[in-house]
């Protein structure tokens, strides 16, 4: 369970290197394709940073998984001035923002949580029927 939530990828080859590994581990394991765009090569961060960006969007990829019924998620993470912004994009079911989420609803609270721990923000965005866009925006 450990190694999901940090894997020696993370720290060894940083967040582009972890996460091509783990996307090749969840189509095999699901079936669902995650097309993935980067423009941060072999960039390291701050290892705090590194693991809220790879949890968020790790929760995300899960939660699109549970709830979206689709069969490719969108993930992008990009480096723009001086922030670092990672985006999870489902065209799945999406769901109203308003009322209570499906499941504990813990996950969309624990992504908030660990932003904030390294003063970024998730911004959700989601229409029934139109899917979902995940948005980690984060100072570095």
């Amino acid at each position: 369970m450990s190694v999901e939530l940090r894997p020696a990828s993370l720290d060894d080859l940083g967040l582009e290197a972890a996460f091509k590994s783990y996307f090749k581990q969840f189509e095999e394991n699901y079936g669902i394709k995650i097309i993935y765009t980067s423009n941060i090569k072999n960039t390291r961060f701050d290892s705090d940073i590194e693991t809220v960006v790879y949890r968020v969007v790790q929760e995300a990829i899960l939660n699109a998984l549970k709830y979206a019924d689709v069969n490719e998620i969108n993930v992008g993470i990009r480096q723009t001035g001086r922030h670092l912004v990672a985006e999870v994009i489902d065209a799945g079911n999406g769901f109203d923002p308003s009322s209570k989420p499906k499941g504990s609803g813990l996950g969309l609270y624990g992504m908030n949580e660990r932003a904030e721990l390294v003063s970024g923000s998730v911004n959700i965005e989601t229409k029934i029927g139109e899917g979902t866009n995940v948005t980690l925006n984060i100072p570095i």
